[in-house]
């Protein structure tokens, strides 16, 4: 897996563009600083494909998007296997002139995170040390 961050983030664009191009399939995935607003925007199995986009749209207007992973998943024919590439992207608004986001977070969210061992340091205070990507 490799950490993508505002430091490295050019460098791999173009990787990770032509993965994806050359991919069967990607799997997405996000970690909110919250979950939950109320009752009626709680996720369902029997949401339609727009109810979980609007009450995902919903979440993102009030909480923090503060990690999305990405995994590309390329076929290898030779071996009939898929070789999967992961990407987590660490996300944190930044200022831009008047605009400066606010944000809530959720204790049960904050609290299942910290649990699985999310690193909230790579969200709010990267550390330009921790920048190395394998070749």
């Amino acid at each position: 897996m490799v950490e993508v961050t505002v430091y490295n983030f050019s460098k791999l664009l173009p990787t990770i563009s032509q993965l994806i191009k050359d991919s069967c399939f990607v799997s997405i995935d996000t970690e909110f600083t919250g979950s939950a607003i109320d009752y009626v925007h709680s996720m369902n199995l029997f949401d339609t494909m727009e109810e979980r986009f609007n009450k995902l749209k919903s979440l993102a207007q009030h909480f923090l998007i503060c990690q999305i992973g990405l995994s590309a998943f390329i076929k290898d024919q030779r071996a009939n296997t898929y070789v999967t590439h992961t990407y987590n992207f660490h996300l944190f608004p930044s200022v831009c002139g008047l605009h400066d986001r606010r944000f809530s977070m959720q204790a049960s969210n904050v609290e299942f995170l910290r649990k699985h061992n999310f690193d909230f340091n790579k969200v709010c205070c990267y550390d330009d040390a921790q920048d190395s990507v394998p070749e």
